[in-house]
């Protein structure tokens, strides 16, 4: 509840139409698309804008990791990134939200899923994110005014 006695959703604190990726995308768009910024996940959507996964900078790192240890060369660092789908890296059917979810059954689900990011959705397209961070501030900010 804000200060206002309101009780707060989903909307009152998430980012709206977050940067999605194309579930098609190569895994060097998607470390390209995370290098230099301060989001940490992705929702993933298909070619109707429909949420198919959830992708997030740790991923990512694991998966560039994997491929350091694997590695038998440049060429084939080459071949691994562009060749390598977000689809095959990302986690698939990702739980989500709407945006009249209130912020208490969030963090329930957030804790209950073990991640970090929860898409919002209307008619499962992606509208909005909200990810720990969000929550954390909320709450505080609610907690100390």
């Amino acid at each position: 509840m804000n200060q206002d006695g309101h009780i707060m959703l989903i909307q009152d604190i998430m980012t709206s139409y977050p940067l999605t990726l194309p579930e098609d995308a190569s895994f060097q768009a998607a470390l390209d698309t995370f290098k230099g910024k301060d989001y940490d996940h992705l929702p993933i959507v298909n070619t109707y804008g429909e949420l198919t996964g959830i992708v997030s900078k740790s991923d990512i790192y694991a998966k560039f990791l994997e491929l350091l240890k694997e590695s038998t060369g440049r060429r084939h660092n080459e071949i691994f990134l562009h060749k390598t789908m977000i689809s095959e890296i990302m986690t698939p059917h990702p739980v989500y939200v709407e945006q009249d979810t209130k912020l208490g059954d969030a963090i329930k689900t957030l804790l209950e899923i073990g991640f970090h990011a929860l898409p919002v959705c209307k008619n499962n397209k992606v509208v909005g994110i909200v990810t720990t961070k969000d929550l954390l501030k909320a709450v505080n900010q609610s907690t100390i005014m």
